[in-house]
């Protein structure tokens, strides 16, 4: 009896131990299940805070999108404002491609080459035409105003030159305003290209005009004492080189960071009114997501302002670019 009921006690243990060890594990089940909807509630919040943090919250990514970035890994990801090949995919330097800036380069040429047609097509001493009268009237402008204002009698002989280069800055300017249009003055090739011809343009002319050596003197003001006037010499030599740069980085600068002003104010009247679009299609929340999109409206009035802004600011580009050209022309002709 004593043995049996011994054996009884002998099993019920394992059986107890059996129950306490699936209690324990039980328990830390329901711990780790717990944990687990702690931590994932943590990484909801977290979401939730990333998705709400308003319209701004997505404005670093869409400039990036515009302008290009660099990741991690050293690669760079071209933006809409970016020098890119036409039919997509990377080039190297020493390629010869056609890249977006390059082709509406061509278009501009093309729509000159069309409105100058145009233009003289219908000759008269009282033009009736207004494209006629528009061209005549900046024809005269840049005539008058630039070449015989800055070189002086012998201006008009420069206009041809002056002209071609105000007209070409001025077109590929406007035709750059245009959604989806790059300008052709939108990218340093281009820039660097024009103030290249225009250093080479007045050096021709005051070696023509001077002859070499005394047009290599000139850049040396008379009545300086020898120390100096090498000095001075040597420093406007190189001033004259550096217009290449301050021409070509002075036009570059100011199309290019226009259109990233544009761009922004766009991107922002774009992020403002997105949810309300959506709110519209889904038909859930309407007044609360029009009452969201009204800061669209500021932004869409200052980028408007600041389109008719970039109208003017492309005339004055191609007016300032032609002047200094003037300037240069005319302290290269004559002795000074």
């Amino acid at each position: 009896m004593e043995a049996t009921e011994a054996a009884g006690v002998t099993a019920e243990a394992p059986a107890n131990t059996t129950a306490v060890t699936g209690q324990a594990a039980g328990s830390e089940g329901q711990a780790a299940a717990t944990e687990a909807e702690a931590t994932h509630g943590e990484v909801k919040t977290e979401g939730g805070a990333a998705e709400g943090g308003g319209p701004l919250s997505h404005l670093p990514e869409a400039v990036n999108e515009l302008v290009g970035f660099t990741d991690e890994a050293g690669t760079f990801h071209p933006g809409a404002l970016s020098t890119q090949v036409i039919s997509g995919g990377d080039y190297s330097p020493t390629q010869f491609v056609v890249t977006n800036y390059v082709f509406f380069l061509g278009i501009s040429i093309v729509l000159l080459a069309v409105v100058m047609v145009m233009a003289v097509r219908k000759l008269a001493l009282v033009p009736k035409n207004k494209l006629s009268n528009a061209v005549e009237a900046l024809s005269q402008f840049v005539r008058d105003d630039i070449a015989v204002a800055m070189i002086g009698h012998d201006g008009p002989k420069y206009f041809p030159f002056l002209g071609t280069i105000f007209f070409f800055i001025l077109v590929n300017n406007i035709l750059g305003l245009i959604p989806g249009c790059k300008p052709g003055t939108g990218t340093m090739g281009v820039t660097v290209a024009l103030s290249t011809t225009v250093f080479i343009f007045f050096n021709a002319v005051g070696f023509k005009n001077q002859g070499f050596l005394g047009y290599f003197k000139s850049f040396a003001p008379k009545g300086v004492p020898f120390p100096i006037n090498v000095i001075v010499w040597a420093i406007e030599v190189f001033s004259s080189f550096l217009r290449i740069f301050t021409l070509a980085v002075r036009l570059y600068a100011n199309m290019y960071a226009g259109h990233i002003i544009l761009g922004i104010f766009a991107i922002l009247t774009a992020l403002f009114t997105e949810p309300l679009i959506e709110a519209i299609q889904t038909g859930h929340n309407v007044g609360g997501a029009a009452l969201g999109a009204l800061p669209s409206i500021g932004w869409l009035t200052l980028m408007t302002a600041l389109y008719c802004l970039e109208i003017v600011v492309a005339f004055v580009q191609a007016y300032v670019f032609t002047i200094l050209s003037a300037v240069y022309i005319g302290a290269a002709a004559h002795e000074h």
